[in-house]
């Protein structure tokens, strides 16, 4: 696994096919690159996550965010009153999600970060970033470099992740409130620091 500072410039081509730690508004995250279908398929490897749980992405901004979902006038309310910041909100997939993704489900988690990192990411990327904790599923969130290397320097990893952006010790904030938007109905299915109402 590479280390990497923040600072450390980098271009989209340095991204392709690989997998990458990174900060995040809360824990450290786990992602590569929407249209890498082998990363992704790395990511559930790397987290042992079951292959049928779906994953979000963030995108850069509101016009990011209509292009990869499609929102309704509820969505967008709740896009202006919380966004940039730790809410995932789920929607009906857009035209310019791939198909290889969240195979199956007609739904996507997304979010606008309120990092200046995971925008940088999504800059350069042109696209939108796959986000998940970076911890294996089921285990603890990882806000300390200190517990990313002990984990990943490890056995028992078929695949670890090739990138480690280092953003030293992070606050411990939960991870982000999941909601899923449907008509008038807004459901809770994670419940993280943000209140949302």
């Amino acid at each position: 696994m590479e280390i990497k500072h923040l600072q450390f410039e980098f271009n989209k081509s340095y991204l392709r096919g690989k997998t990458f730690i990174y900060p995040t508004d809360t824990c450290y995250g786990l992602g590569c690159l929407l249209s890498d279908e082998e990363a992704i398929e790395k990511i559930y490897q790397i987290k042992k996550r079951d292959a049928g749980k779906p994953l979000s992405v963030m995108v850069l901004d509101k016009t990011m965010f209509k292009r990869y979902g499609q929102i309704d006038k509820n969505a967008e309310i709740l896009i202006d009153k919380y966004l940039p910041g730790p809410l995932t909100i789920v929607v009906p997939k857009g035209k310019k999600i791939p198909n290889f993704f969240n195979e199956g489900l007609n739904s996507v988690g997304i979010r606008i970060p309120n990092n200046k990192f995971c925008l940088k990411l999504i800059k350069i990327a042109k696209e939108p970033i796959i986000t998940t904790s970076a911890n294996v599923s089921g285990e603890d969130d990882f806000y300390k470099p200190a517990d990313i290397l002990n984990e990943f320097s490890g056995k028992g990893f078929s695949e670890r992740p090739d990138i480690f952006f280092n953003g030293g010790a992070l606050c411990q904030i939960k991870p982000s409130t999941v909601v899923r938007v449907g008509g008038n109905k807004l459901e809770i299915l994670r419940q993280g620091n943000l209140e949302v109402s």
